[in-house]
């Protein structure tokens, strides 16, 4: 569990301590909204299509509470932070995000920190992630809109 907190939670923060710097409005609007989502889809899936290690009989959904708190919403962050400094079509990022943290999926599946049950691979996690980028996005877009947040 000390795994989890230290890279799920601990490491996020600290990046998202040093994007705080730069864009507190990032960090303000959309760690929420990664917490969402991720607590959304984890709540979800967990037991029926993945679970995370250390598996805790009791809560098994305990183990990615850290990274429901820091590692997801820090996805989001690092996500709009891309669309606000870089000039790449969003449906690029949006497919560059999804292929990255699908990769840092693949890695810890290999590494046995992720176990996927009743047929669910890597494919399907790309999905999730695919689909919270493109909530990101259209929640960005919102904001923007209604001159809450500037991506330019």
């Amino acid at each position: 569990m000390l795994f989890n907190i230290f890279f799920g939670f601990v490491l996020p923060w600290i990046i998202l301590f040093v994007l705080w710097r730069k864009f507190p409005e990032v960090i303000i609007l959309f760690v929420p909204l990664g917490i969402a989502i991720a607590f959304v889809s984890n709540d979800w899936g967990m037991n029926i299509f993945w679970y995370t290690e250390p598996y805790i009989e009791k809560n098994e959904s305990l183990s990615a509470f850290p990274l429901n708190l820091g590692y997801f919403p820090l996805m989001a962050c690092l996500f709009v932070t891309a669309i606000m400094k870089y000039q790449f079509s969003r449906i690029t990022l949006i497919v560059f995000f999804t292929i990255f943290f699908s990769a840092v999926e693949y890695i810890a599946l290999v590494f046995g920190r992720v176990h996927y049950l009743n047929g669910w691979d890597i494919i399907f996690t790309s999905g999730i992630y695919l689909a919270g980028f493109v909530i990101t996005s259209v929640y960005a877009n919102l904001l923007s809109k209604y001159k809450m947040l500037s991506l330019t």
